[in-house]
């Protein structure tokens, strides 16, 4: 689809700026699949995120090449999480593992699920893609920034 349709359903992003330059698509499985993890553990309205998750699209990306992905959700948001701050849950990788040290959050602005950031500690470049799940501990108790 061209600009001039589907994306402008989600011109109400929390990222406009993305919007000319990147085409919006699905989650891949492992986009969806982290995205899933995380609202698992946020600690409130799981319900609400889970809802707006069912219509998430991949509205932007990191520069810098990590797996990083901003996210919309359309203009008609019906249930919003209570915001407690812009993170709303994390994981961590597991000691061990290839990715090690790494974390994941999820942000949420104005309730709205925003985006999906990968913070790699190990000094290794970036993380093009969304590790298996596997490979993190969720915490089970989201946090605010």
């Amino acid at each position: 689809m061209t600009r001039s349709g589907y994306a402008e359903r989600f011109a109400a992003t929390a990222y406009p700026e993305l919007m000319p330059s990147f085409e919006p698509r699905a989650l891949t499985a492992v986009e969806g699949a982290t995205l899933d993890l995380l609202i698992e553990a946020a600690a409130a309205d799981s319900g609400a995120l889970r809802e707006q998750a069912d219509q998430a699209r991949v509205v932007g990306s990191c520069d810098c090449g990590c797996a990083t992905i901003d996210l919309a959700i359309g203009p008609d948001v019906s249930s919003r999480m209570e915001a407690h701050g812009r993170i709303a849950a994390s994981a961590s990788s597991r000691p061990g593992s290839p990715q090690h040290p790494a974390e994941l959050l999820l942000h949420v602005v104005d309730g709205v699920l925003a985006e999906v950031e990968i913070v790699d500690d190990s000094g290794q470049n970036p993380q093009a893609t969304f590790p298996a799940i596997e490979t993190w501990e969720a915490a089970r108790e989201g946090f605010g920034e």
